[in-house]
């Protein structure tokens, strides 16, 4: 029930990006808000674009879904730097637990863009990521679920926010429930073309492929991408 599934009922390709940053100082040491979180958007747009090139990937049913982190990838840069816009025309973008407004200049967007990607975000009424700080300013302002919600609702996109009844910041295991629902409502289905049942094998890539390097981290990355600052003593 978790996102293979999810991916394999709707007919999807799943891809699973951890941040490069892998010396950030909050959560588990892997966050996509601290550091070059500029220049993790653009090495995850990178990376899209290289998947898209490689399968025949439909823009119009495209699904973007963030926890915590994730969520504040998603809405604070992943849309604001227009990767969204660039690599969707369709579909959906989740924010889970967190996802406040952009922390980055907003590209222009197109008026088809705003009503044709429709953004939720799904947040407990106990998360402090509801309305951390709502009514303060300094540093963490903007960074709640209501503040991105609001933002983009007034901005024009399509939008909606379900806030859970006794719910806290933990959502583990839920990510695959919630993201089948909300692409149920809001993806297009697949042709009848499209659904042969077996995936098309991937194209060789134009380009060459990517060298990587580790840095003494369990995960490489690729190079060019941004090499995140260490903090404290990770």
């Amino acid at each position: 029930d978790g996102m293979i599934a999810v991916a394999k009922k709707h007919n999807m390709v799943l891809l699973t990006p951890l941040s490069p940053n892998k010396n950030c100082s909050d959560g588990d040491g892997s966050c996509w808000y601290l550091g070059d979180p500029s220049g993790y958007t653009k090495w995850a747009e990178d990376l899209v674009t290289q998947v898209q090139s490689q399968y025949p990937i439909d823009k119009k049913r495209i699904a973007l879904g963030g926890y915590s982190s994730g969520a504040q990838f998603s809405t604070e840069y992943w849309v604001p730097s227009g990767a969204a816009q660039r690599t969707m025309e369709d579909g959906l973008i989740v924010a889970i637990s967190f996802g406040g407004s952009p922390k980055m200049p907003e590209v222009a967007y197109t008026p088809a863009f705003k009503q044709g990607v429709h953004m939720n975000w799904n947040v407990g009424e106990e998360d402090d990521s509801y309305l951390l700080n709502d009514e303060t300013e300094g540093p963490e302002e903007g960074y709640n679920a209501k503040a991105g919600y609001d933002h983009y609702t007034s901005a024009g996109f399509q939008t909606s926010l379900d806030v859970l009844p006794g719910v806290g910041h933990s959502r583990s295991g839920e990510f695959g429930a919630v993201m089948d629902a909300q692409i149920a409502k809001h993806v297009p289905p697949p042709t009848a073309a499209d659904q042969t049942g077996n995936p098309p094998p991937p194209v060789a890539p134009s380009f060459a492929s990517p060298t990587y390097f580790c840095g003494g981290s369990t995960s490489c990355v690729p190079t060019g991408s941004p090499t995140p600052p260490h903090s404290g003593n990770s």
